[in-house]
């Protein structure tokens, strides 16, 4: 049983790591929960593929999550599977309503990461749990607003700004926790595809709470951390801001919308890889030299 809670994966390298043991974990358990459980539980698959990609990956480079007394990287790899489950279980027995579940997956992950903060309040701490708490409250709102059909990218987009701006503001690990949510993201859906899709076509089952939570729970996390725990400069977080409302941003161009799907998707792919690079860019300029800790 030791031997299972190591890390794993060396062999393929960091990037390796980042991209092919996510990838693999995403697609068997998206695949795995819609071939077991039908049509009916491809939302659930979606989410669980990409909860199954963030806790991989987590695994891979730090050896399994501790519970209880977790880390804060811990909480991230443990959050995101778990509230693709939650958003699952409210809904089947309707406790709560399902524009409400997306801000509950959002903002209950940065209570539990800032606890330390909130239990032991400084001006300066106080500044940065504000400004987490803003964060989550901002990628719940996008993360609800955005189309299916564009929301994996979004989501992809997302977490690989916020990867770059961990490698140079954090870790290079830190960077692989969101590296790996950017590939789940992407790779998810596509197992429940290759098990046979879900009922009102894929969009249906991205669109469901369980994807959209697992999302606001592993994006929400880790940019709580980058905020409350590292260096990482605020203005490399603002500039992702247009990637999380890049479906909105792409229905106020000419031809965007539902009725220019052709001119639409190719927007909030541009409007989100641009946004995402110009983090990158400016955490690079002012960070300096990644730390390939």
């Amino acid at each position: 049983m030791d031997a299972l809670a190591q890390p794993f994966g060396a062999g393929l390298g960091p990037w390796g790591q980042t991209l092919v043991i996510p990838a693999l974990a995403a697609l068997i358990v998206a695949a795995v929960v819609r071939a077991a459980g039908g049509r009916a539980q491809a939302a659930l698959a979606a989410g669980l593929g990409l909860g199954a990609a963030q806790l991989a990956i987590a695994w891979a480079i730090g050896g399994a999550p501790r519970f209880p007394n977790p880390a804060a990287v811990d909480k991230l790899a443990l959050a995101t599977p778990a509230f693709a489950l939650i958003a699952a279980g409210l809904l089947k027995r309707g406790r709560l309503e399902p524009r409400a579940i997306v801000p509950m997956a959002a903002l209950i992950p940065v209570v539990w990461i800032a606890w330390p903060f909130l239990t032991d309040l400084t001006l300066a701490r106080f500044g940065k749990a504000v400004l987490a708490f803003a964060i989550a409250g901002a990628i719940a709102y996008g993360l609800s607003r955005a189309e299916a059909r564009v929301l994996p990218g979004i989501v992809a987009a997302l977490a690989a700004g916020l990867g770059g701006v961990a490698v140079f503001g954090a870790t290079f690990r830190m960077g692989q926790l969101s590296g790996g949510l950017a590939v789940g993201a992407l790779v998810a859906p596509l197992g429940v595809l290759a098990a046979g899709g879900a009922s009102g076509g894929l969009g249906a089952a991205v669109a469901g709470a369980p994807f959209r939570a697992a999302a606001a729970a592993g994006l929400s996390s880790a940019a709580a951390i980058l905020v409350l725990f590292t260096p990482s400069e605020a203005l490399a977080l603002a500039l992702l801001v247009p990637a999380l409302f890049a479906d909105d941003l792409a229905r106020r161009l000419p031809g965007g919308g539902a009725a220019g799907a052709a001119r639409h998707i190719p927007a909030v792919a541009a409007i989100a890889l641009l946004s995402a690079g110009a983090a990158v860019l400016w955490a690079q300029a002012t960070g300096g030299t990644p730390y390939y800790g």
